[in-house]
């Protein structure tokens, strides 16, 4: 019953079933850590931030645990929480996974908590995961968010894959601190580097051109979001 029982509450959290999910979960007397750690899942996903704390109190707890409470406080508005979540796991000596790091980066920017996103910045590297480009791109949006565009820069540098995020990301910050020029150079550096920008990529661009009067750009710009659909 339990192989059954596991990936059906797992797929009623997932849904934001969370009556049926609760119901599978108390007809086990033995309930293990990933059943644990659907339902919490379920909760944070819908905003039960109460209910999933009270779960993770009284859970045997793992690496995926805390990560799944920092994502869902950090996905819920309450970075501060997230935080503080991060540096109690951090205290409890768990090992931490691009995952882990890829939850709080986003909470850091929300605060714009720059030296709590360093300190972090150091734990990546001392975990090798420098490379991970899902944890590059949290980076590098968590140092545009907090308006330090050129260790943004240089972390979007030194990334050996990059993605449609990473990209983004920094024609984001480029235009929201002010400087179009290279908001627009490095949209089309992501254009030859064979990455298609989305609608919201797009819109970043023509912004940027329009804060330098890129008449001709901005139209090529707008053609290919036309294109696109």
């Amino acid at each position: 019953y339990l192989l059954v029982g596991s990936p059906l509450l797992d797929m009623y959290a997932k849904v934001g079933l969370i009556s049926e999910a609760k119901k599978v979960f108390y007809s086990f007397e033995d309930r293990n850590t990933v059943m644990y750690n659907s339902l919490m899942g379920g909760l944070l996903a819908c905003g039960m931030i109460k209910d999933a704390h009270q779960l993770f109190q009284g859970m045997e707890k793992d690496s995926v645990s805390w990560t799944a409470m920092i994502q869902g406080l950090a996905q819920n508005g309450l970075s501060k929480e997230a935080i503080e979540f991060y540096r109690e796991m951090k205290t409890e000596g768990l090992k931490m996974d691009q995952y882990t790091f890829g939850s709080v980066l986003p909470a850091c920017g929300g605060l714009g908590a720059i030296n709590q996103g360093k300190q972090i910045h150091g734990s990546i590297i001392r975990s090798n995961l420098q490379d991970h480009v899902h944890v590059g791109s949290a980076l590098i949006d968590m140092y545009c968010k907090c308006k330090c565009i050129d260790y943004a820069k240089t972390v979007f540098d030194k990334m050996k894959k990059k993605n449609v995020v990473s990209w983004t990301s920094m024609v984001v910050g480029y235009g929201q601190t002010g400087r179009a020029e290279e908001a627009v150079k490095i949209f089309i550096d992501m254009q030859r580097s064979g990455i298609d920008p989305d609608h919201y990529t797009l819109g970043q661009a023509i912004s940027a051109c329009a804060n330098i009067s890129s008449l001709e750009e901005g139209s090529q710009f707008h053609g290919k979001a036309v294109v696109s659909g």
